[in-house]
Order: structure tokens, then C-alpha cells, then sequence
């Protein structure tokens, strides 16, 4: 005996749209060839209205589901430089505040600087960056972070070099900003969690770094090395 709640399923209907019937004198009417031809334009229409889920290479569904085209806006790129050029210049504060006639507290007022202006520019780059896409702001901001780190090692007042550290700052914090989001548009969801992972350790460490390079390099070569190695080490980043 037929369960009274078992499912029903209705017998396919050729339909001449999307949910209009044929008329009963349409048999009458179409020939077979005519009626393949609406038969084989809803089965068209049917699976266009419920695509299969692409799967990554352990089964789980990709999220957002990707496209077919070359273009895909999953594909793009992340230049991911951390806060290290920043501090390289920490260990020498004592003679880079010889060689302006300043204290080593005020010396160290260039990092107070780039620091302010890190985390107040991206206010207003990330609004430019979500209108004319991340890769301008990535070439621009490493562009700028480069320019300023090597003419700050070449200034001659400190007036000079805490204004380039105002747009280092900008440049630099630019694109530290827009790192987590370029993460979501590189990878799936599923996926995310690990490359994040990645980017906050080097984004965290970079800072913990530097100051063992910069001891190096002002005690062998002098302070404004301790920014020109690091703007020239940002320059392929912005071509």
C-alpha cells in the first residue's frame, strides 16, 4: 500500500516558457519536430536555472562559486610588504640624532610620524581602493614608500626628513591597509584562514625584524642606509 505521505512527482510537460504549458491542440498543432525543439529549449532552460557546484580537489564547494572566464576577479595579485622598512632606522637613533643636533627622544619622533600617518591614510585610500580596484593603490603606495625612504636618506635637515616620512607613511600604510582584503579576493573561503595566517605573521613580525638589520647596517655603513636600502628594496614591488 502507497504511504499517503510519500512524495509525488509530476510527469515532465513540454512548455513553450518559463511556466506557460503547451495547450492540449498543441499535439494537433506542432509537429514531433516542433515539439523536440521546445522539449530541448526547457531542458536548456532548466539547467541554466541550476548549475552544478565547482568543487576544489577535496570536494568542498568553492565560495563564492568562480566563473569560467580567463578573467575571473578571483585572480589578482597581493604585494604584501610588512612595517619592517619602518623600523630599520630604530637602532640608529643615537646617531641619527648626532647628526641633526637633536636628542635621541626627538630622533625617534620620525617613527611617531610614519606611525600617525599609517594609520589616518588609508582612511581615505581604501575609499579610492574600493573605486578603482587595489592594484592602482598597491603600485602607487609601494611607488611613494620608496621614493620617500630614499630621499630621506639624502636629507640634510630634519625638517626635510620627518616630511618624508609623513608620505612614507601614507604610501606604506596604504597598502599594509587593503592586505586582508586582497586575501579574500585571492582565495576561496575555505582557504582564507591559512593565508591569513601567513599575512598577520609576516604584517606582525616585520617590525620585530628590522631592528636586527638596521644595527647591522648603521654600525657598518651609517643611518641613512638604514633608509635607502629599504626604498630600493620596495622598487620592484611598484614596476
Amino acid at each position: 500500500m502507497e504511504s499517503p505521505i510519500a512524495p509525488r512527482t509530476r510527469p515532465f510537460t513540454p512548455t513553450m516558457g518559463p511556466g506557460s504549458e503547451l495547450p492540449p491542440q498543441a499535439d494537433l498543432i506542432m509537429g514531433n519536430e516542433e515539439k523536440a525543439q521546445v522539449a530541448g529549449r526547457d531542458a536548456t532552460l532548466a539547467e541554466d536555472a541550476s548549475p552544478q557546484l565547482k568543487l576544489d580537489s577535496r570536494g568542498l564547494p568553492l565560495v563564492p562559486q568562480p566563473t569560467d572566464s580567463k578573467d575571473d576577479p578571483l585572480i589578482s595579485f597581493l604585494a604584501l610588504l610588512g612595517p619592517m622598512s619602518a623600523a630599520v632606522i630604530n637602532p640608529a637613533f643615537v646617531p641619527l640624532g648626532k647628526a641633526f643636533h637633536i636628542t635621541t627622544v626627538e630622533a625617534s619622533y620620525e617613527l611617531t610620524v610614519y606611525v600617525i600617518f599609517g594609520g589616518v591614510g588609508p582612511l581615505l585610500i581604501i575609499p579610492l581602493a574600493n573605486t578603482y580596484g587595489r592594484r592602482p593603490i598597491y603600485l602607487g603606495g609601494n611607488l611613494i614608500a620608496a621614493v620617500t625612504n630614499i630621499a630621506a636618506g639624502y636629507c640634510s635637515n630634519w625638517a626635510g626628513l620627518l616630511a618624508t616620512r609623513v608620505f612614507n607613511g601614507i604610501g606604506a600604510g596604504s597598502t599594509v591597509a587593503i592586505g586582508a582584503a586582497t586575501i579574500c579576493d585571492l582565495y576561496f573561503l575555505h582557504e582564507r584562514g591559512f593565508f591569513l595566517g601567513i599575512y598577520t605573521f609576516f604584517l606582525t613580525n616585520g617590525a620585530h625584524v628590522a631592528p636586527l638589520i638596521g644595527g647591522f647596517i648603521a654600525q657598518n655603513m651609517g643611518w641613512r642606509w638604514c633608509f635607502t636600502i629599504p626604498g630600493k628594496g620596495r622598487t620592484p614591488s611598484s614596476i
